[in-house]
């Protein structure tokens, strides 16, 4: 969420809408923004925060909306731009959203989470070569990140790079274990592989986790 600026006329209430939001008093905050744009409907940081709010509470048309105000009010937040990319590949608008990840990585070139949705908007256009090799690099920038490498084993399979897509499930589900659709495809490709015996132990490794939970 962006902070407010001495320059912002309705600094003082932007500033009481950040406490509400940051605070989890998402009505309060969701009204005091709303307050400011009846007085500047170009707010960009009330724009953006309302569709954070949209998209949270499942508003994904009304998101967008917002999200794309936002950024055509103040272009200057790589965050922002993720944002919005973020939402429009929840609704499956992959062309949009790979538009949305490239400008927040004009703006910063290596942020890893649009790397990670340009990566899923490249798949859903069914250009995976491009999509491999931008995961590669968010997963080279990011190591740790169990999302990036799942992509990447999502995008591999559908390469037919069984033995490289089941590496990087492994390494997804060893990151972070409670990844149920990492585990399934990772078992999933080990049975076509023909190593049930590998397949068992990540069944088990998964339902170990879901008893642990």
């Amino acid at each position: 969420m962006p902070a407010a600026t001495r320059t912002d006329p309705s600094a003082g209430w932007f500033a009481s809408a950040l406490r509400y939001h940051r605070a989890g008093r998402i009505t309060d905050a969701e009204a005091v923004y709303r307050r400011i744009l009846v007085l500047d409907p170009g707010h960009a940081g009330s724009l953006h925060n309302l569709g954070l709010i949209a998209h949270q509470f499942g508003h994904t048309a009304a998101a967008v909306d917002l999200l794309a105000k936002a950024v055509a009010a103040d272009g200057r937040h790589a965050d922002w731009y993720n944002n919005l990319a973020l939402v429009l590949l929840s609704v499956g608008q992959a062309a949009a959203a790979e538009a949305a990840c490239r400008q927040s990585l004009g703006l910063k070139p290596n942020h890893p989470d649009a790397l990670v949705n340009l990566g899923a908007a490249l798949q859903l256009l069914g250009r995976l070569d491009e999509a491999e090799s931008v995961l590669r690099r968010t997963v080279s920038l990011r190591p740790r990140d169990p999302q990036a490498h799942a992509n990447l084993g999502n995008v591999l399979i559908l390469m037919g790079q069984t033995e490289q897509a089941v590496e990087a499930w492994r390494k997804a589900v060893a990151i972070q274990p409670d990844q149920p659709a990492a585990q399934h495809n990772l078992e999933r490709a080990l049975n076509d592989l023909g190593r049930p015996d590998e397949a068992a132990e990540v069944r088990q490794r998964a339902q170990s986790n879901r008893t642990e939970d």
